[in-house]
């Protein structure tokens, strides 16, 4: 395998196998090789098997670990398994300390979106044509407004019509984790509490959609400083 790279070609294992530890890129790609063959079991059925049932499972199930327990074991453990002794069954060392970690990780990843590769995205995208908005023909978008409409003025009633109160900022449903004013490109948060913008995390508060921010071209925010405690008028 080193062969066919040209930086790694000169490793020569059966000579040196500690060279594998001795080079950067020798230590990742064999990492990812063994990830692969052992802990996915590209050439282990049983492993196999383990692998891909627990991982669909994490994944159907929001990322919830104990949604993906298969042969006994939940994923991470499952795979921490396979790496530290060889098998799934086989609790790995330190288990809890690995657990940690992972969920820590994840937790990174559902703030930049992951959890919107849930089913719930895949039934978003199933809706039929029908369901899209029709867009306006061209004869509707080039069709001038007639001297009338443009020039017609106001009635009294409509001049001293008051405006509609603008919206309470930070919209409803934002806290925890999800900053005021929310930075660029996290302008939704998620009934947990962490910022982002997947379809998830602006199904529960979108700043965008409530009218307290507005998104130029750059994708810079510009928001209002709202105030959670001001009552509606």
């Amino acid at each position: 395998m080193f062969s066919k790279i040209d930086e790694l070609s000169h490793i020569d294992l059966c000579t040196n196998p500690e060279a594998i530890c001795q080079n950067d890129s020798a230590k990742w790609l064999g990492a990812i090789f063994y990830w692969a063959n052992d802990v996915q079991g590209y050439e282990h059925s049983s492993t196999k098997t383990n692998f891909h049932e627990s991982i669909n499972k994490f994944v159907d199930g929001k990322f919830v670990r104990s949604s993906s327990i298969v042969s006994g074991s939940d994923f991470a453990t499952g795979t921490g398994g396979m790496v530290n002794n060889g098998s799934w069954t086989s609790t790995p060392h330190k288990n809890d300390k690995r657990l940690n970690n992972f969920d820590f990780i994840m937790d990174i990843l559902k703030q930049g979106g992951a959890d919107s590769c849930s089913n719930d995205a895949d039934e978003s995208d199933d809706k039929s044509e029908s369901e899209t908005i029709k867009p306006k023909s061209e004869s509707e978008e080039d069709k001038p407004k007639s001297e009338s409409e443009e020039d017609k003025p106001k009635s009294e009633s409509e001049e001293d019509k008051p405006e509609k109160p603008a919206k309470k900022c930070p919209p409803k449903g934002w806290g925890g984790n999800c900053p005021w004013p929310p930075t660029n490109g996290a302008h939704c948060c998620s009934e947990w509490g962490w910022p982002g913008v997947s379809e998830t995390h602006c199904q529960h508060a979108d700043a965008v959609a409530e009218g307290c921010c507005t998104k130029d071209a750059s994708g810079t925010l510009n928001c209002d400083g709202g105030d959670a405690d001001e009552e509606d008028t």
